[in-house]
């Protein structure tokens, strides 16, 4: 069963699905967060800043998912990613690369990689996250965390400035945790 939510991230209301058996509960959702009119709409060019490493942003840099401050115009290229509707299911997201069109950010053997799109079901899988009201307890808007798609509990995390998809270790929900901000 698939239920509709809506939370605020960045003072945008973020319309997210909640899978049966995985992620939080609609109350757990409208208790953590609020609701506005204004939507993030998918097409839109964001960049993903760590909630523990702040000024710390998600690129990619070699096909791999790394956590850097941004210097550079190919860093901040690297660092900007088109939202877009999931690719295995477009009530949650995949992220594409603003500098290399029609590649997709996914995971493979927990890593999270730069790969072109493939088109065959488990890419389409890898490459899909669900947005969460962050794990981080005690933190709300704008502060989010994304779910795998395929594999429920699993969520897109760094470790040693690199990301990963993990369930625990180290400061696990702080590294699970992002916002959404404007392209850098």
């Amino acid at each position: 069963m698939v239920q509709l939510c809506d939370f605020v991230v960045a003072g945008f209301a973020v319309q997210c699905a909640l899978i049966a058996g995985c992620g939080a509960s609609a109350s757990q959702v409208e208790e953590d967060v609020g609701e506005s009119e204004a939507t993030i709409e998918t097409g839109d060019f964001v960049s993903i800043e760590s909630y523990n490493l702040r000024g710390y942003y998600l690129r990619h840099r070699n096909y791999l998912g790394e956590l850097t401050t941004i210097s550079s115009g190919l860093d901040r290229a690297d660092a900007t990613f088109r939202l877009v509707p999931g690719l295995a299911n477009t009530a949650c997201y995949s992220f594409e690369s603003s500098n290399f069109p029609g590649y997709y950010l996914r995971h493979q053997d927990f890593r999270i990689k730069l790969h072109p799109y493939a088109g065959d079901s488990l890419y389409r899988n890898d490459a899909t996250f669900c947005m969460r009201p962050s794990i981080q307890p005690g933190v709300g808007t704008p502060w989010v965390s994304f779910e795998s798609y395929n594999l429920p509990g699993y969520y897109l995390r760094h470790a040693n400035y690199h990301f990963f998809i993990g369930n625990q270790g180290g400061p696990f929900r702080e590294d699970a945790t992002f916002q959404l901000v404007d392209p850098l």
